[in-house]
């Protein structure tokens, strides 16, 4: 991809879009979480999408941590990236966020 102007850029974001609502690492690739969480960040404030946050808010979650990818086991490398987007949408996961930072301390120690 050339240097574009913001608007070029978001029209890129919302093009690689999946039909769930998430992005993959790269357009047409299924959804991850890490990918999510970056497009949603970026395009917090720029999308005519007023429901645009709201993938990461029922993302899958299992034992306090979401998965890396619909089905998927758990990433703990990308939790504090998706609490971070949700908090930047002010949203709360349907698992409650708290619960999710109780998944993610609980992890401290394990490879």
């Amino acid at each position: 991809m050339t240097r574009g102007s913001a608007g070029d850029l978001t029209a890129f974001l919302l093009r690689g879009r999946n039909a769930d609502g998430g992005w993959g690492y790269y357009p047409g690739k299924g959804t991850r979480l890490e990918p999510t969480c970056w497009a949603l960040l970026a395009l917090r404030g720029t999308a005519p999408d007023a429901q645009l946050g709201h993938v990461i808010e029922k993302w899958p979650a299992r034992d306090g941590l979401l998965g890396e990818r619909p089905g998927g086991d758990p990433n703990y490398a990308f939790q504090a990236l998706a609490l971070l987007a949700l908090h930047a949408f002010g949203l709360e996961h349907t698992h409650s966020n708290t619960e999710l930072i109780r998944g993610l301390q609980g992890g401290k120690g394990l490879r």
